[in-house]
């Protein structure tokens, strides 16, 4: 496949996951992680950004195993969720500059800037988060499925309590 139908193999790829994570299409989100291990995982806050930095390197907020990660979707997806009770968030993904987008020996590496907003119906304001996400992606029966996703948030302290609850 050539560089530019990569990225926007990539990229639409991309759109969807956003779109399952906003509508709060859980179950279907995460469909789209691979089989077998795989890596959730939030870095410290305001780290520059290392890709392949592990949780037993430095203290990550998230670091999740397919486990660890189908429990927190279980978690989050429930009516009296608490941190999403009385009233679900509405939550934005937007990604932005795809680069470095490689394909070596069935895994897809990229980088994409990502923003997400979440606005409560009980609280005033918005909370905006920037970051950096860094995917290893892998076919599975022709589909992209995610390996891994490492984000690192571009913010010195999280501003409410749950606000990690609904990164997706």
């Amino acid at each position: 496949m050539g560089t530019s139908a990569l990225k926007e193999e990539v990229q639409d790829f991309l759109l969807k996951e956003a779109d399952l994570a906003d509508e709060w299409a859980l179950a279907d989100w995460l469909a789209l992680w691979a089989d077998g291990e795989i890596a959730y995982e939030v870095g410290p806050l305001n780290m520059d950004q290392q890709p392949g930095l592990r949780y037993d390197q430095s203290l990550f907020l998230i670091s999740d195993n397919r486990f660890r990660l189908e429990h927190r979707v279980l978690r989050i997806g429930k009516p009296d969720a608490h941190s999403e009770s009385p009233i679900r968030s509405k939550i934005r993904h937007f990604y932005a500059h795809l680069r470095d987008v490689k394909e070596i020996s069935g895994e897809i590496t990229f980088r994409v800037n990502m923003l997400i907003t979440r606005i409560r119906a009980d609280q005033e304001g918005t909370n905006v988060i920037p970051g950096v996400v860094y995917f290893r992606l892998v076919r599975e029966d022709s589909q992209l499925k995610i390996r891994s996703k490492q984000i690192f948030l571009d913010v010195q302290m999280l501003s409410s309590p749950g606000t990690l609850t609904y990164l997706a």
